[in-house]
């Protein structure tokens, strides 16, 4: 299987985050974080998460489907690949919004979401492709890499950690880094939940720098220190904007999020992995108001349906991809995307309802037991 850069996966349903003038206490943000189905669904970021899934899937579709597509158009799709470094932020900061004043006595409970949140659909992916990948092998008409013992620390989400293993699911690079994220998390929360606005500011804009530079040097980087770097960056830096969120005064959100947007449409327009990471930053703070005409357009239903199945469009996508292509069909590769796109958006619908949702009430089985 071709290697090709992959893209995170968290949280189907984005709670909101409304803005206030005056950060809730401590105590209350833990009641809050604790008491999940009480949060409303942001729309807006939602959809910003199904807009950079496909945005994902682009990036690796053209260089295999459409190799001769013009340069100007083929870095637009290039540019998919910052849609992980989005999704690190993205995660840092729904994570710091729900779970703010996190503590340490209920981290178990915290890591445990997080696992069934990520598990069940990747080891579902993985033992599909793995079973098929055996078929093949028995059958002696196996197209694919078979290296069983990449496979197992692919399982693991080990395989960031590891550079040079042959990647089952290329895109699952990214899962191991947020898992090493999560882990983190509980123990970094309390040092934003102490601190007032400026210091908090100071960080995001310190972590926004270091974003630029792993994006400069490592923006490609599916394994080994870029990757662990990335994810980090990223990561924090959405952490420390969900803890400035409350902060935000309400007047600002709304030009906030047009400068911010125009920001992204620039650093595309520029081929700018930086300027279209950061601006999408300052976008998900900003639209934590969802309030405004780009929340609007955002929060369509096509657009927040995308949102709520991204996670299983990224993993499903590149094992799929290999599938279909294999497949002979008249119209060449044009037919190839038109039944990619027909097979993975209700595929993602299925394991999003079957598999995503009921993984995610395992915790609250256990606890009842």
């Amino acid at each position: 299987m071709a290697r090709i850069p992959g893209f995170g996966g968290k949280n189907s349903r984005l709670p909101v985050v409304r803005s206030r003038q005056v950060a809730a206490p401590p105590a209350t943000r833990h009641k809050l974080a604790m008491s999940l189905s009480s949060q409303r669904e942001n729309l807006p970021l939602t959809a910003l998460r199904g807009v950079a899934s496909v945005w994902v899937v682009l990036c690796h579709v053209q260089p295999i489907w459409f190799p001769g597509t013009p340069a100007g158009i083929a870095a637009v799709f290039w540019l998919g690949q910052a849609a992980v470094d989005i999704f690190f932020v993205l995660s840092g900061f729904i994570l710091a919004c729900i779970y703010g004043g996190l503590r340490l006595n209920r981290a178990p409970l915290f890591w445990l979401r997080r696992v069934c949140r990520i598990y069940p659909l990747h080891l579902a992916v993985l033992a599909t492709f793995g079973g098929l990948t055996f078929a093949a092998v028995l059958l002696h008409r196996s197209g694919f890499v078979h290296d069983w013992t990449s496979f197992w620390v692919e399982a693991l989400l080990l395989q960031p950690f590891l550079p040079g293993l042959t990647p089952w699911n290329p895109p699952a690079w990214s899962l191991g880094i947020e898992m090493l994220c999560y882990a983190l998390f509980p123990f970094v929360a309390p040092l934003f939940t102490r601190s007032s606005a400026w210091p908090i500011g100071a960080v995001a804009i310190g972590l926004a720098a270091a974003e630029c530079y792993v994006l400069r040097n490592y923006g490609s980087a599916t394994s080994g220190q870029g990757a662990v770097l990335r994810g980090l960056a990223g990561f924090h830096l959405g952490m420390a904007l969900g803890f400035l969120s409350p902060r935000l005064r309400p007047g600002l959100a709304v030009p906030a999020s047009l400068v911010a947007a125009a920001g992204m449409v620039a650093g595309i327009a520029l081929v700018s992995p930086v300027a279209v990471v950061l601006s999408a930053a300052a976008l998900i703070l900003a639209l934590s108001s969802e309030a405004g005409p780009v929340a609007l357009v955002l929060a369509s239903r096509g657009t927040v349906w995308l949102g709520r199945v991204s996670f299983s469009i990224y993993l499903l996508h590149a094992p799929l991809m290999n599938l279909v292509q294999r497949v002979p069909v008249p119209g060449g590769h044009w037919t190839h995307l038109v039944v990619f796109f027909a097979v993975l958006l209700p595929l993602s619908e299925l394991t999003y309802r079957w598999i995503e949702r009921p993984g995610r009430r395992i915790p609250g089985v256990l606890m009842k037991t």
